[in-house]
């Protein structure tokens, strides 16, 4: 019992049943080397029987005794019938156990694709697919790698997650000493690549010494390919020698096959969320240039969202200086040195900043290309910086170079930069940028403007000052005093303008009083004091029909209504009254009291203050 002969013995009865697919009875069983091959060595006879089904032998049933010659043909009928019967049952047996074990597959796989595509997101996918290798296949570490443009296979996800196995190896698919392992030829031919015996196979040795020390003895890497072309690798590994049986891995391919489907369409989708973002981020920022003039603030939100959106270890925004042909740094995120180098670069000694204003497209600088640069300055600084990978999109408005937009890696990027996202990122910069200058350009011809406008209204002002010189220099005076109450008030900006204007012309109607009224020495009648009243309305006529002076009227047209009602020419009261004029109208009278006339002379502080309470509310 729990024998076992091999069916290449030539002196085994069981074996040359098995081999012959024919019964014979052993009437003598006296050498060694028969006798080995029976349940106990005193038989001296011996019956052996195939298990045959449908052509295939099944096993071997042996009877045997200690006495010689104790079978005969009858009992060798009768041995093949049961033997019949025996083989008809374990056929049977053995169809129902594969039936349950590929129903078992087939429920496995039929649980286990839903699980898959449960999770849109890559990561996740590659996750749930090596837990389903060690949770329902028994592997002892599974994990996904993709296959990189540069040759490298990163690690999507394993399990278990916490083993370090996968973290602790270096795997590639190209032609370096690193590709040539199993997992770099699974992705290259696209073939299944199983290494029965890690400690032996000549192709694991980069690997060996890491495997053996987790028990590793056997390992199976599956490409994971989709479309006709690889996207990756599920790496299987047990303890277990012989693990990988034909079986196993028709199930684990099959399992590997529907996975490489979600796998690269989890990753389209990442792809896909990825474009949305950064058409989202260029929206943003195309609303951000909308609502600010600030360049430089503009400068800052494209930094931070470069280095977010394509995660870029740093970046920085370079403007031509045209007068010393130099490239400065205007704006920067995630350097970690201060030198010159971050700050400017030569034109004339960088052969990649000439490049990129004479092409005006975006340049990529891999480690190599960084070597070649000749601005030894910014070649030191990449160096120091660790930058293996540099990309430079150029800053062009209407056909005119502005600067430069850079993105800087201290890590080759998994998937390469966008060079279209750059470049519209690029061209946003060069947008703010110009209209940064355009509206330097009508902020200082706005202020040239004001300036010629301040300066004819204060010549309008000093022809008045000079035809009556009763008010010489009040017009200067009562404006600077408007303009601080006014700012105490809380006014601000363009009403501070107007205000200014407005006192500046407080008196502009006077134009149209004749000069017998105006200059009379004596007091005025009622009928000259009545065409004096009018001057608030010659103000308005004049000045409504020029646009820019409109909101200036308040005061002009305004300034002799009082809050009881009593003023002119409107009678207007209270708060009816526009503030500018309610101010006005207190600096106006102010400046009455405490200046000089021929018949009176100015009142004290003290007294003109109480002056102004007691007339409050008149």
């Amino acid at each position: 019992m729990g024998r076992s002969v091999s069916l290449d013995d030539p002196h085994a009865a069981v074996a040359l049943a098995a081999r012959t697919g024919q019964a014979k009875v052993y009437q003598h069983v006296t050498q060694a080397t028969e006798r080995r091959a029976y349940c106990a060595p005193a038989l001296k006879s011996a019956l052996a029987v195939p298990l045959k089904a449908e052509g295939d032998v099944l096993g071997v049933i042996v009877l045997g005794d200690e006495n010689p010659e104790r079978f005969s043909e009858g009992d060798l009928v009768q041995a093949q019938v049961l033997a019949h019967l025996a083989a008809s049952a374990l056929r049977q047996a053995r169809s129902r156990a594969k039936l349950q074990e590929r129903a078992r597959e087939l429920d496995l796989l039929q649980q286990a694709i839903p699980r898959l595509a449960e999770d849109l997101e890559l990561k996740g996918v590659a996750e749930r697919l090596a837990r389903i290798c060690v949770e329902d296949i028994a592997v002892r570490l599974a994990w996904v790698g993709r296959a990189e443009l540069d040759g490298q296979v990163s690690v999507i996800a394993s399990w278990p997650p916490e083993h370090p196995y996968p973290k602790e190896i270096s795997v590639r698919w190209d032609g370096v000493p690193e590709g040539q392992g199993p997992t770099g030829r699974a992705i290259r031919e696209m073939r299944l690549q199983v290494t029965e015996d890690m400690s032996s196979d000549t192709g694991y040795a980069p690997w060996r010494k890491a495997a053996l020390s987790y028990d590793f003895t056997c390992s199976a890497a599956i490409p994971l390919v989709s479309h006709g072309h690889p996207f990756g690798v599920l790496n299987l590994y047990s303890e277990q020698p012989g693990f990988f049986t034909t079986h196993k891995l028709n199930l684990l391919q099959t399992l590997a096959n529907q996975a490489a489907t979600l796998l690269e369409n989890a990753q389209l989708y990442e792809k896909t969320k990825r474009n949305l973002a950064q058409l989202e981020t260029l929206r943003n920022i195309d609303l951000f240039i909308i609502s600010s003039l600030d360049p430089e603030l503009t400068i800052r939100v494209v930094l931070d969202e470069v280095t977010e959106q394509l995660k870029a270890d740093a970046a920085g925004v370079l403007l031509a200086e045209p007068q010393t042909l130099t490239l400065r740094l205007a704006g920067a995120r995630g350097f970690r040195s201060r030198s010159e180098s971050t700050r400017a670069i030569s034109i004339t000694q960088s052969l990649t900043a000439r490049k990129i204003l004479r092409d005006r497209r975006v340049v990529r600088l891999t480690r190599e290309k960084l070597l070649e640069e000749t601005s030894f300055g910014f070649r030191k600084f990449c160096e120091a910086e660790g930058f293996v990978e540099v990309y430079f999109a150029p800053l062009i408005s209407k056909h005119r170079p502005l600067g430069m937009l850079g993105i800087f890696y201290r890590r080759k990027p998994r998937e390469g930069v966008p060079t279209d996202f750059l470049e519209a990122l690029a061209a946003q910069v060069a947008i703010a940028l110009e209209n940064g200058q355009l509206m330097e350009e009508l902020r200082r011809s706005n202020l040239d403007l004001r300036a010629a406008y301040d300066a004819t209204l204060e010549g309008w002002a000093r022809t008045l000052e000079l035809r009556d010189l009763e008010t010489q220099n009040h017009a200067q005076r009562v404006t600077e005093l408007a303009v601080r109450l006014g700012l105490r008030m809380g006014i601000r900006g363009e009403a501070l303008t107007y205000l200014r204007w407005g006192a500046l012309l407080h008196d502009i109607g006077k134009l149209g009083v004749p000069d017998s009224i105006l200059l009379k020495p004596g007091k005025l009648d009622e009928k000259e004091w009545a065409e004096m009243r009018k001057h608030p309305e010659y103000a308005y006529e004049l000045l409504s029909e020029i646009e820019f002076l409109r909101p200036a009227l308040d005061i002009p047209y305004c300034h002799h209504e009082r809050w009881d009602g009593n003023g002119y020419p409107r009678g207007l009261k209270g708060e009816e009254i526009p503030l500018a004029a309610r101010i006005f109208a207190v600096v106006d009278a102010w400046d009455a009291m405490r200046s000089d006339r021929p018949y009176r002379k100015a009142l004290p502080v003290e007294e003109a203050i109480e002056e102004i309470k007691k007339d409050a509310g008149t």
